[in-house]
């Protein structure tokens, strides 16, 4: 039988002259067996470009047994798109559930994951002036640099700006711009700042003064260095 059907017993009464009476019993078969679910493992699932997760099918992954007939459905349905973030979650409910909706839910959790790196434009290498003490100031290079990501970026850069570094004319100085998501992927570029010195130098030279002449009616010039 099934849930709810239906088994009709006749009871029949007969005495010596054969006489009868009849009655029709129904019997109807009632379902209060839960099924027993059995359905995937958690698991990880990686976010697409919009930094969404898209629910996979669990239900061929799962399996349910009953005494009788069972099906097996999942909420969120497969396909559906959630937004979310590096190690989000989304718990999909998974129910087991047979004709006299006797069921059996288990929750299945997704765990978001982010493995696209940033995508980094980082500035120019770019001329810095030398200070009074032949030292350059490390710019802000986070400001004019731009990254996209799936999720969330964040820029920055080694040395901080406002390092002072020493260095010389044409000298040069590597700074490192990296963009890092949620995730810790990351892309780096390196700008190259070039100290230049525009500052001429101040002069104080000797005083004018008078050197003898020789026998020969010359000069010899003196050190003035």
């Amino acid at each position: 039988s099934s849930h709810n059907g239906t088994v009709e017993v006749v009871v029949t009464a007969t005495d010596e002259a054969d006489n009868i009476v009849e009655s029709t019993v129904v019997l109807t078969a009632k379902d209060n067996e839960a099924p027993v679910l059995v359905v995937e493992e958690d698991q990880d699932v990686v976010l697409d470009a919009d930094c969404s997760i898209t629910v996979p099918n669990l239900i061929d992954g799962s399996s349910a047994a009953d005494n009788c007939v069972v099906t097996i459905t999942q909420s969120p349905v497969a396909g559906t798109i959630v937004s979310s973030s590096h190690n989000g979650t989304v718990e999909v409910v998974v129910t087991a559930t047979d004709e006299a909706e006797n069921i059996d839910e288990l929750t299945v959790v997704l765990t978001a994951k982010d493995n696209e790196a940033p995508v980094l434009i980082a500035e120019a290498d770019q001329e810095v002036i030398l200070d009074a003490d032949c030292s350059i100031t490390v710019p802000n290079l986070v400001d004019g640099s731009s990254a996209t990501d799936n999720c969330m970026v964040t820029i920055t850069q080694s040395p901080v700006v406002g390092t002072i570094v020493e260095s010389s004319h044409n000298g040069t100085v590597d700074v490192i711009v990296t963009a890092t998501d949620a995730a810790n992927n990351k892309v780096e570029s390196t700008v190259v700042l070039t100290a230049k010195d525009n500052e001429a130098p101040v002069l104080a030279a000797e005083a004018d003064q008078e050197v003898i002449l020789d026998a020969d009616c010359s000069i010899t010039v003196p050190n003035l260095v």
